[in-house]
């Protein structure tokens, strides 16, 4: 059996995110990322102002979701009873909550 750490090592970094020891995120919600591990072993990374991306078990890069599944103004997320739940926020400041099963997430194109 693999100990953890060989489990998540070398895991690229997220489009949109700086790495580690780069210029470091705005200090507002909007740039915040979030990374979600649904019960499919997936990662998904979830930034604000550019949508999310999945990250399927052994892949080598991140591939973008449907902008349809996930919207650009997405906060916070969490997981629970096979589905992803996020917070939407508009341009007037109102939030919404939203989710999508997980069985639905899959790459663009």
């Amino acid at each position: 059996m693999a100990e953890p750490h060989d489990v998540v090592s070398n895991i690229p970094t997220p489009p949109g995110v700086n790495p580690p020891g780069t210029s470091s995120l705005g200090q507002t919600s909007w740039g915040q990322t979030t990374l979600v591990l649904p019960e499919s072993g997936d990662l998904l990374s979830l930034e604000n102002g550019i949508g999310g991306s999945l990250l399927v078990p052994h892949a080598q890069h991140w591939c973008n979701l449907p902008g349809t599944l996930i919207p650009k103004n997405v906060g916070t997320a969490i997981t629970g009873h096979h589905r992803l739940y996020f917070l939407t926020y508009s341009i007037s400041g109102t939030v919404s909550l939203a989710s999508v099963p997980f069985a639905g997430l899959h790459c663009a194109g």
